[in-house]
C-alpha cells in the first residue's frame, strides 16, 4: 500500500468536506500545506463532526451546520444494516465509509459486490477508483473512474475528474492528465480548479506556466460576486500564499 497516495484521497477528501462545511479558513491550510494535514483535519473535524460531537472546525452560518451528514450511523450501524438487506445502497453506504476512514480493502471488495449488481451505480464506482487510487493500483482506479467522468464529468463537484487525474498521472498518462485539468479549469473557472491544474503544472517542472495560471485565476476571482469570494477566502488565501512563493523561486 503506498502510503503517499493514501495520504493524497485522504486529503482531497477532507479538502472536499472542509468546502462544504465551511471550517476557519486555516484548515484549508493545514490541509494543503502541512504534512500528514488531511490526518489532522479527519482526526480533529471530520470524524467528530459525522460522529454528532464537538470538534474544532467551527464554521460559518448555516452551511456549515447542514454540511453534516444526517445518517450518523457508526460502522457497526451500517455493518448491522447491511446484515438485514444486502442491498446497492447499503453495500456503497458502507464501503464509502470504509474508505473515509482508510479501510480500503474492504471497501473495493463492497463497492465490487455493488458494481456486480448495479453496473450503472455511479457513487459505487466513484468509491471503487478512489479506492483502487488509495491502494496504488492505478489501473484499476482508471478502469473504474473513466466511464464514470465520461458520463459525467461534474461528479461530486469534479471530484472524480481530480482523481481520475491523479491515476492517469501515475500511469505516466501525463499529457491526458494534464489536458483533462487544463479542460476543466478552462470550462469551470472557479479558483479550486484552477488551483488543482497549477498544482499539477509544478509536478510536471512547469512552474512558470504554474504560476501564470495562479495568477490570472486570482486575477479572475477578484472580479467574482461578493458570496463567491466570501466562500472562497480560504481558497484564495492559499493561492495568494503559493503565488508569493513561485514568484520568489523564479
Amino acid at each position: 500500500m503506498n502510503f503517499q497516495i493514501i495520504s493524497f484521497v485522504v486529503a482531497l477528501l477532507m479538502l472536499v468536506d472542509a468546502i462544504r462545511r465551511r471550517p476557519h479558513w486555516a484548515w484549508y491550510a493545514v490541509i494543503l500545506l502541512v504534512p500528514f494535514g488531511g490526518w489532522i483535519y479527519l482526526a480533529l473535524v471530520a470524524l467528530p463532526a459525522w460522529n454528532g460531537q464537538p470538534h474544532l472546525g467551527g464554521g460559518v452560518g448555516p452551511r456549515a451546520r447542514s454540511a453534516t451528514p444526517a445518517k450518523s450511523d457508526d460502522l457497526a450501524g451500517l455493518r448491522e444494516r447491511l446484515a438485514r438487506l444486502r442491498s446497492t445502497e447499503n453495500l456503497v453506504e458502507l464501503a464509502e465509509a470504509l474508505l473515509v476512514r482508510r479501510e480500503m480493502h474492504e471497501a473495493v471488495a463492497l463497492a465490487d459486490e455493488a458494481q456486480a449488481r448495479d453496473a450503472s451505480d455511479r457513487r459505487a464506482r466513484f468509491v471503487l477508483g478512489a479506492a483502487h487510487l488509495a491502494l496504488g493500483d492505478f489501473t484499476a482506479s482508471e478502469r473504474a473512474l473513466a466511464p464514470l467522468v465520461a458520463a459525467e464529468p461534474g461528479y461530486r463537484d469534479h471530484e472524480a475528474r481530480l482523481l481520475l487525474s491523479e491515476a492517469l498521472w501515475h500511469l505516466d498518462r501525463r499529457e491526458e492528465a494534464l489536458s483533462s485539468l487544463r479542460d476543466l479549469a478552462q470550462r469551470s473557472r472557479a479558483l479550486p480548479h484552477r488551483m488543482a491544474l497549477s498544482k499539477l503544472l509544478e509536478r510536471a517542472g512547469w512552474r512558470r506556466e504554474a504560476r501564470n495560471e495562479l495568477e490570472s485565476a486570482l486575477a479572475e476571482h477578484t472580479q467574482a460576486p461578493e458570496h463567491v469570494k466570501k466562500r472562497l477566502r480560504g481558497e484564495a488565501k492559499l493561492a495568494e500564499q503559493r503565488l508569493a512563493e513561485l514568484r520568489r523561486e523564479a
